[in-house]
């Protein structure tokens, strides 16, 4: 009977120690890179990359939820996703194609899921604004 305790209370001391954070299942990182230009004459069609997402567990990240709006409030009317025919921003490919309506600033914001369900709560989204056209910068003086 004792031995049941006492491996019962390893247990629970397991998960309270850093060692034993396999135990856990910790949320995954979202992260994404923009590519402007890819398309020759498209200064609209912009790459998100998502393949800098991880999860600290090493559990694959299974699902992008990709959220773009207009900065001033509009919801990103009109933003294509390619391939064409796609219907919703929740997608399991990590590179996506998209093109925006009309040039602009635009928030674009990533939620990722891993394998085993872990998920960062919303404080946590990962965003960044798109201003396009994307026009080079010269050097400065």
């Amino acid at each position: 009977m004792r031995r049941g305790v006492t491996i019962a209370a390893v247990g629970v001391a397991c998960a309270l120690v850093s060692g034993c954070a396999y135990l856990l299942n910790q949320p995954p990182v979202a992260a994404f890179d923009a590519l402007f230009d890819t398309v020759e004459g498209e200064p609209l069609v912009v790459v998100l990359d998502a393949s800098g997402s991880s999860d600290p567990d090493g559990d694959p990240v299974v699902e992008y939820l990709w959220a773009i709006s207009k900065q001033g409030g509009d919801l990103g009317d009109g933003v294509e996703f390619y391939p064409a025919g796609w219907s919703t921003q929740r997608v399991t490919d990590e590179v996506i194609t998209v093109k925006f309506p009309a040039q602009g600033s635009y928030l674009v914001q990533l939620l990722v899921r891993s394998e085993r369900g872990g998920v960062r709560d919303d404080s946590s989204v990962f965003e960044r604004t798109l201003v396009l056209p994307n026009e080079q910068m010269g050097p400065t003086v």
